[in-house]
C-alpha cells in the first residue's frame, strides 16, 4: 500500500522533461497545493488527468486533488478521513465494490510524487519507515482514480492510488505497492479512462508488479507523525547519523579547546631570596655577644669591610669640650681591626666617664 509520500520540488516543465509522453498543458488549482516532504492522507496532492481542450480533443493537465476518494453519493459538505486512499487492483477488476465501479473506465488519473514511504514491521510495536524512489531521482507516476465533489465556490477533486502485489525487491517491507507507470504506460492508462468502454485488460497489464529497479532505505522515525516536516525525511538514516556524529564531534573539539589552559609565553623570573632577621643578624649586638662572634658572622656589613682592601681610619680620642658647650652622647661605633684575629673593637663611652674627664680640667681644682 501507499500511505505517505514526498513531493517537495515540482514544476510543470519537470514532468515534460522526465516524461515527454505526457507533457501537461496547464495547472489547475495551483494555489491549493503546498509542497511537502511528508504528504499525508486527506491533504492536497497533484495528479495528471485528461480534460477536453474545447476543440474536440483531450489534453493532459495537472490538477490539485484531495487525497482520499469521496463517492459521489456522499454529502459534499463534509469529507471523511475514512475516504479510501488506496484501491486494490484485484478488487477493481472483480467489480464487487460500487465505489470503484463508478470510476473505472471513466475517471483515471496519475498521482505524482518523488518517492513514497513504507513501514517495515519488525513486531507490533517496532516499525521502521523506509523511503522508495527511482535511482535517477525522477518523478514517480502512480495509477489512480478520481472523483469530483460539488462544493462551493468551485468543485473539489478527490483521488485514490491503485496498489498491486509487491515485487521481489520490496516484499520484505509490505505485501502491496503502488502501480508505478512509465511514460508509455501513463498514456495508456489515461486513454483507458475516456468513458467509452471499460477495458479491464489495460489494468491487468499495468497492475503487474514493477519490474524496474528502485532504491529503498531506512529514514527517520519522525516521518511517521503527520505534521512533521524536515528535509532529512528523504535522506538515509545512516547519512543523518554520520552528519549528527560529525556535528557532535566538532562541538566536543571546540569545547575542549575552550577549556584547555593557555600556555604562557612569558619567561618566569627566578625568585629573589630575602634574608630575614632570623637568618642573618644585620645589626651588631652590644650586649651578650663577643667581638669575635660578630666578626665571623654572616652580616652583610662585616662582609663589606672584609672584601674592601682599604682600611678604615681609627677614631681619635675626643677632645675636651668647652664649659658653655654640653657634649651630646655619642652612639657606639663599630670599628674594624687589622689584627690577625680580625676582631672588632667596640668603643663605648658612657656619660659618667665623660663627666669625669671634664672635671679633671676644672681651673678651680688646679688652684
Amino acid at each position: 500500500m501507499c500511505g505517505r509520500f514526498a513531493l517537495r520540488n515540482f514544476y510543470m516543465d519537470r514532468v515534460a522533461n522526465e516524461y515527454p509522453d505526457v507533457p501537461p498543458r496547464r495547472w489547475d488549482d495551483e494555489d491549493r497545493f503546498h509542497p511537502r516532504y511528508n504528504v499525508a492522507p486527506q491533504t492536497q496532492v497533484l495528479a495528471l488527468m485528461q480534460q477536453p481542450n474545447g476543440q474536440g480533443q483531450q489534453e493532459v493537465v495537472v490538477q490539485t486533488m484531495r487525497w482520499g476518494l469521496q463517492a459521489r453519493w456522499c454529502d459534499p459538505s463534509s469529507f471523511s478521513f475514512k475516504n479510501p486512499i488506496n484501491a486494490r487492483s484485484d478488487v477493481v477488476l472483480q467489480g464487487t465494490a460500487p465505489i470503484w465501479n463508478t470510476v473505472r473506465g471513466i475517471k483515471h488519473c496519475i498521482v505524482i510524487c518523488e518517492g513514497y514511504y513504507e513501514w517495515h514491521k519488525l513486531n507490533p510495536r517496532n516499525r521502521k519507515p523506509h523511503y522508495i524512489k527511482h535511482p535517477d531521482d525522477r518523478l514517480m507516476l502512480m495509477a489512480g482514480f478520481y472523483e469530483i465533489v460539488k462544493t462551493e465556490p468551485k468543485p473539489t477533486y478527490t483521488c485514490t492510488i491503485l496498489t498491486t502485489e509487491a515485487n521481489q525487491q520490496l516484499a520484505f517491507l509490505h505485501d502491496r505497492m503502488p502501480v508505478i507507470l512509465n511514460g508509455a504506460q501513463a498514456v495508456k492508462w489515461l486513454e483507458a479512462g475516456d468513458g467509452k468502454k471499460w477495458r479491464p485488460e489495460v489494468l491487468e497489464e499495468l497492475s503487474e508488479p514493477y519490474d524496474g529497479n528502485l532504491i529503498c532505505y531506512e529514514v527517520p522515525a519522525e516521518v511517521g507523525k503527520v505534521g512533521n516536516e524536515d528535509p532529512s525525511f528523504v535522506e538515509p538514516i545512516k547519512k543523518r547519523n554520520n552528519t549528527l556524529n560529525a556535528m557532535l564531534s566538532k562541538m566536543a573539539e571546540k569545547s575542549n579547546a575552550e577549556t584547555k589552559p593557555a600556555v604562557s609565553t612569558t619567561k618566569l623570573r627566578e625568585p629573589i631570596q630575602v634574608l630575614s632577621d632570623s637568618d642573618e643578624d644585620v645589626k651588631p649586638k652590644l650586649k651578650g655577644s663577643s667581638p669575635a662572634s660578630r666578626a665571623t658572622g654572616s652580616s652583610p656589613v662585616l662582609r663589606h669591610f672584609k672584601s674592601s682592601k682599604s682600611k678604615p681610619a681609627k677614631r681619635e680620642a675626643p677632645s675636651s669640650p668647652s664649659k658653655s658647650t654640653k657634649r651630646e652622647a655619642s652612639p657606639p661605633v663599630l670599628v674594624s681591626s687589622d689584627s690577625e684575629s680580625d676582631e672588632e673593637i667596640v668603643l663605648l663611652e658612657s656619660p659618667k666617664r665623660r663627666k669625669t674627664r671634664n672635671t679633671s680640667h676644672n681651673p678651680k681644682r688646679q688652684i
